[in-house]
């Protein structure tokens, strides 16, 4: 039932028609690129706030409350951009959406991860992520065919209003993605046969030999008597009362963690460069009306690298090639040639492939009550990355980007090492 109603979440929370069509409504409102970048960089500087204190507050309070909260947040903020489509607008919407995903960065990973440790089948997780990110590309199919559709042009003059229908069902398909969360359990019982309920203080076991089966983490989420509130309300020892740099140390000073945290906010990072494609197929001569139709093949190919991502987590030694291979496509997908969309395709598919990789092993790698914690200081990291990613994208467009996502693969050369012992 968990991984059921995870996975119709997550099928919601994707197929929102204003996914593909954002960035041109930037433009239409008659924001210029260095505008536009500006609001990314804000998006992303928004989530470097509230990334770790959303994710203690779910690990607090309730990862399934941080889930509905995302989808109430983020449809709230794509409200904001329809009723006043301006930077101030646009800037007000994006912390909105900021504030929604920084708090289910951490709280989606840790309820899927307690809830199959809670019935022994913690290791089973690489394959259930796979599946939720592999629901998450596809997801982005409909979404882009009914943008498509969606768009109007009021008496016949494209602007902002062009996107109004396209966003008013985004809104709500946010709020059914809302309510969806509100159906997902969150209190589970003690840990089936094979799994151990020993909980750190939110640390690594150190020793993972590569499986997460025989860990539990620590203890399910919500489990307590109060109102949805979450098993670990106290938080991790020594961090009751204080807040985000303690969420740091955390994370920072526990064996085992380092190298995974750096793995994921690294990799999770060159997702930022998603948000120029729209902008580079309407710079090629793609009509604004069919740019969703012409960028479809993005989240198929990333779909098909997601559902990899479970059969690659087995073998580490082929994610350092694998991110290599995603460097090269990115620096060749601005290729004003049919090689340039073939190398993006292949390119989006390594990546997320790799992500899933990296997630797996960061979540096998945590113990204790504070996993939408340890998760979010992942997402403080990707959160960082992805602003370089923006910066180095607006001075030297893809081929700079590929630099930076080759240098993440270097650090999957210690993150192999440490899956190994």
């Amino acid at each position: 039932m968990l991984v059921r109603l995870l996975l119709l979440r997550q099928a919601l929370h994707h197929a929102v028609p204003l996914f593909s069509l954002y960035a041109l409504l930037f433009d239409a409102a008659g924001l210029d690129l260095a505008r536009i970048s500006a609001l990314f960089v804000l998006w992303s500087v928004a989530g470097l706030v509230l990334e770790v204190p959303s994710g203690m507050l779910a690990d607090r309070w309730s990862r399934r409350g941080a889930l509905v909260a995302d989808g109430l947040l983020t449809g709230a903020g794509f409200a904001v951009w329809l009723l006043a489509p301006g930077f101030a607008g646009f800037a007000t919407g994006f912390v909105l959406w900021s504030g929604g995903g920084a708090l289910a960065s951490g709280a989606l990973e840790a309820l899927t991860y307690d809830g199959l440790a809670a019935h022994g089948a913690a290791a089973a997780y690489p394959r259930v992520l796979a599946a939720l990110e592999t629901t998450a590309q596809l997801a982005q199919v409909p979404a882009a065919l009914a943008a498509t559709l969606l768009l109007t042009a009021p008496d016949g003059a494209p602007g902002p209003g062009t996107y109004a229908v396209a966003g008013w069902v985004s809104v709500a398909v946010c709020g059914a993605s809302a309510a969806v969360s509100l159906a997902v359990p969150h209190r589970f019982g003690p840990a089936g046969p094979g799994s151990d309920s020993r909980a750190g203080a939110g640390g690594s076991a150190g020793h993972s030999g590569g499986g997460s089966a025989g860990r539990s983490a620590g203890g399910g989420a919500d489990r307590s008597g109060g109102g949805g509130r979450t098993d670990s309300a106290d938080g991790p020892a020594g961090t009751r009362d204080d807040g985000v740099l303690a969420g740091l140390r955390l994370a920072w000073r526990t064996r085992g963690l380092r190298v995974p945290l750096l793995a994921v906010a690294a990799v999770g990072g060159i997702d930022a460069a998603e948000e120029y494609f729209p902008l580079q197929a309407a710079a090629s001569g793609v009509p604004v009306e069919l740019v969703p139709v012409a960028l479809l093949a993005v989240p198929l190919a990333g779909a098909a690298g997601s559902a990899a991502g479970g059969w690659l987590a087995g073998r580490p030694a082929l994610a350092v090639p694998a991110m290599l291979g995603s460097a090269a496509g990115l620096a060749l997908s601005g290729v004003a040639t049919p090689v340039g969309p073939l190398a993006l395709l292949g390119c989006w598919g390594l990546f997320q492939a790799v992500k899933v990789v990296t997630g797996a092993r960061l979540q096998d790698a945590i113990t204790g009550p504070a996993r939408a914690t340890v998760t979010s200081v992942a997402g403080l990291g990707t959160e960082l990355v992805g602003i370089a990613v923006f910066g180095i994208w607006a001075l030297g467009g893809p081929v700079a980007a590929a630099g930076l996502c080759a240098a993440a693969a270097l650090l999957l050369v210690p993150y192999r090492a440490a899956a190994r012992r």
